[in-house]
């Protein structure tokens, strides 16, 4: 079962492991801001990792490591260690819906919409339903992706992320002006902030 976004980290440490190469590693990975020493520390402590720690953890330096790579646009290396980390705790939600975003940016659309869904049904995320929106609509199933966006409109109704992707699918339809309705309701949503926003309608009245 996967368990919503926020997970915890086990806090239950004995006092023994205070001297603990993988446990001193692993705090400083956690403690540090930039990907690249993240990744530096999460390494270590991955390579000094003994069963002793238990699973959970190492599946933590796994997520912590993927989350940093991806944060540095290196999706094919964080991909690997979100599913690692899916793999020692399963019930990782935001394992998940990462490894998700990496596929989708790898062009590997079908499974970053089964990632997408998997974390959407556990816990019903606005976010996670615009996502799989997305992947079905790189798919090539609008009808699919729709459903998906309407979801997230219904859940997240001050978000202008669906009606974009709404927009996007009747774009690639060239319905245009039913597109500019929905692209004209995004932009209100993003107090016409969003270049994305504005570039698709741009692109629509150009058209008409």
């Amino acid at each position: 079962m996967i368990r919503p976004l926020s997970w915890a980290l086990p806090l239950l440490l004995t006092a023994s492991w205070g001297a603990d190469t993988f446990l001193s590693d692993m705090r400083k990975a956690d403690s540090r801001d930039e990907p690249e020493e993240k990744i530096v520390y999460y390494s270590r402590a991955i390579n000094d990792w003994s069963a002793s720690h238990g699973n959970a953890l190492l599946g933590h330096c796994h997520f912590g490591r993927g989350e940093a790579y991806y944060a540095q646009g290196q999706f094919d290396l964080g991909a690997p260690d979100l599913s690692k980390a899916i793999q020692f705790d399963p019930g990782n939600a935001r394992a998940y819906f990462l490894r998700g975003k990496a596929f989708l940016k790898m062009g590997k659309h079908a499974e970053a919409a089964r990632d997408f869904s998997d974390f959407s049904s556990a816990g019903e995320s606005p976010e996670g339903y615009w996502s799989l929106g997305r992947a079905y609509e790189k798919m090539g199933r609008p009808l699919d992706s729709a459903k998906a966006y309407r979801r997230a409109a219904q859940m997240a109704p001050d978000d202008f992320h669906p009606p974009l992707g709404l927009a996007g699918i009747l774009i690639s339809q060239k319905k245009w002006a039913q597109a500019l309705k929905h692209l004209e309701r995004a932009g209100a949503l993003a107090s016409h902030r969003s270049p994305e926003v504005l570039t698709q309608a741009g692109r629509c009245k150009a058209a008409l």
